[in-house]
């Protein structure tokens, strides 16, 4: 059986442990048997491929959206991070093959117009938009390329939906009230309800 440097069997399937210059360790265990060779090896080179051309990428001080991304989720610190990973699980599959500097109102009309055909209120969009906008702002501001370049010269402008689709507010039953409070921690159904009592 010819060997490939990078890629072992171990505990029942192939796994991918390869160091990429300029990159760091590639990992992946590909759950594949012992009789998938063929399938762990092409994925092998696809993995690598990507890895040799993200490793380009980074040397070149070009950054696209799936890479500042990652990059924004592995070095967050704040507590609502859920949000910024909900509203990412629908941006990347979309601009994640943008570099930086591709990303704009144009590029992103396409994104923010299939949202609302699929019934997203603009309020979340624009919530979206917003998780954008900051990873775009540390690309301009914070994150350094190897030679000390920003990945982005200067975030771009962006126009948040506003559909006119907001809720509109009422006041609470009784009953909608009761099941409010029996929902929140102690401490702000207390709150809540000095509120209630006080409105």
């Amino acid at each position: 059986m010819r060997k490939t440097p990078g890629l072992r069997f171990d505990g029942g399937q192939w796994i991918i442990d390869k160091r990429v210059k300029g990159l760091g360790r590639v990992f992946e265990r590909t759950g594949f048997d012992k009789s998938e060779l063929e399938e762990a090896e092409k994925r092998f080179h696809t993995l690598i491929k990507e890895a040799f051309d993200k490793a380009s990428r980074i040397e070149a001080g070009v950054m696209t959206f799936r890479d500042a991304a990652t990059r924004h989720l592995r070095e967050a610190t704040k507590r609502s991070i859920g949000r910024d990973v909900y509203a990412l699980e629908h941006l990347v599959p979309v601009i994640g093959h943008l570099t930086l500097p591709e990303i704009h109102q144009g590029t992103l009309q396409s994104y923010i117009q299939k949202r609302r055909k699929s019934g997203v209120k603009s309020a979340t969009v624009a919530r979206e938009l917003a998780v954008l906008r900051r990873i775009l702002t540390l690309a301009s501001r914070v994150w350094r390329t190897l030679d000390n370049r920003p990945y982005l010269m200067t975030p771009p402008l962006l126009t948040l939906p506003d559909w006119e689709d907001s809720a509109i507010p009422y006041p609470l039953s009784w009953d909608e009230q009761a099941a409010l409070l029996k929902e929140l921690p102690s401490y702000l159904a207390r709150m809540a309800l000095l509120a209630i009592i006080q409105g």
